[in-house]
């Protein structure tokens, strides 16, 4: 799915409308030129509208969109998000609202480990470590995978190589019947802390990245004038 602010030939009627023939011959170029400025206008929007709305956004997140750039033959620019094959990208979920779908390493977390209650999500507890983006660290969701996975196989992995082994994975899922809340655990020499809860529902978002009306404020905002500077470029720039 596309999350992208149109810029569309339509909306240059009101620039146009009192040209010569001389200017009329250059409004190919020039309306290319003004819906690609336009389009930069709308993507770093887009950019500066993410650091408001979200806490601390990755570099990833912030250059999750790109600018499909006009040209003469084809007068239309667009700001669409990267595509990322297989996975339903979650700013589509911020901007639509809606339950989130299961990461990649939740899918991964569950088909893993020994637990036959229902899960929908994963969720850190204020024990897990966050790095400076206030994100558990893919390291350790990766010796969280190996942790529940060595208990599924009966710690089979961990007896092989001895003590030293089973204290370094360190990672648990409570265990049936037991009285420890559902959720996964870290071994600690001082004892156990909850890292991870299980939820039996899927997180739900509110809509509150409004990429599609922010794009085209920015883009009924600025056209215009970019269509003046271009159409001074364009006719600078025509041959004699």
């Amino acid at each position: 799915m596309r999350l992208g602010a149109g810029l569309v030939q339509s909306d240059l009627k009101n620039v146009l409308a009192n040209l010569n023939d001389v200017e009329r011959n250059q409004v190919p170029f020039a309306s290319s030129l003004a819906l690609n400025w336009t389009g930069e206008e709308v993507l770093a929007e887009n950019q500066e509208l993410m650091r408001r709305v979200f806490d601390r956004p990755v570099r990833w997140t912030l250059n999750a969109f790109r600018l499909e750039r006009s040209n003469k033959r084809k007068l239309s620019a667009s700001v669409e998000r990267k595509s990322l094959p297989g996975r339903k990208f979650y700013l589509e979920v911020e901007s639509e609202g809606g339950p989130r779908k299961r990461t990649g390493i939740e899918s991964l977390i569950i088909q893993n480990m020994n637990y036959r209650g229902r899960v929908e999500a994963i969720v850190p507890t204020k024990n897990a470590k966050r790095n400076a983006a206030g994100n558990v660290s893919r390291a350790q969701m990766n010796r969280i995978v190996a942790g529940v996975k060595s208990q599924r196989n009966g710690g089979a992995a961990a007896a092989s190589t001895g003590a030293r082994t089973r204290k370094r994975v360190g990672y648990f899922v409570a265990p049936a019947g037991s009285k420890l809340s559902p959720g996964i655990y870290e071994r600690k020499s001082r004892g156990i802390r909850k890292v991870m809860a299980f939820s039996q529902s899927a997180p739900r978002y509110k809509k509150r990245f409004p990429m599609e009306e922010r794009g085209r404020q920015v883009a009924v905002r600025v056209l215009p004038d970019k269509m003046r500077r271009a159409m001074k470029v364009a006719l600078k720039s025509r041959k004699k």
